[in-house]
């Protein structure tokens, strides 16, 4: 069975989601694409990278709910690391330099292989690169997590 839908987007919970989905427009690229708010705060957001299905889903933490404790206490905010393959590397840097954004790995990398690394306002690692890893092919040797 196939889908043209993703089947897996990542969900960040936020301490500001405004100001996350600022970064993300501003800096990573992302079009908003949708917000529910209540009360003026954000409960869940989707942000797109245009032309793509590819989206990130984020959701303000609300200590003062009831159910948020629990949430909380297994799904803390940040940090995660997230890998994003772009065609436009050089865009990406500039548009992070020209946000303020902290950049912990400028854009470097061997020709064809190039990466930058920078840090959203939640403290999740963004990682840019040209080249998609790969996953292990089928002669690769498995071993469980131990």
């Amino acid at each position: 069975m196939t889908s043209a839908q993703p089947l897996v987007w990542p969900m960040l919970t936020c301490h500001d989601a405004r100001a996350m989905m600022q970064f993300l427009v501003a800096v990573v690229g992302f079009e908003e694409e949708q917000v529910i708010e209540d009360a003026g705060r954000i409960m869940l957001a989707w942000a797109r990278l245009p032309g793509t299905e590819h989206a990130v889903m984020l959701r303000e933490s609300h200590p003062e709910l009831p159910a948020e404790e629990a949430y909380r206490a297994a799904i803390p905010t940040g940090p995660a690391s997230i890998f994003v393959r772009s065609d436009d590397l050089e865009e990406v840097s500039r548009r992070a330099e020209n946000a303020g954004a902290r950049i912990v790995r400028p854009l470097r990398g061997p020709e064809g292989k190039k990466v930058v690394v920078i840090v959203d306002p939640e403290g999740n690692l963004w990682r840019f690169g040209n080249v998609l890893p790969a996953p292990p092919g089928p002669d690769a040797v498995r071993r469980p997590v131990t």
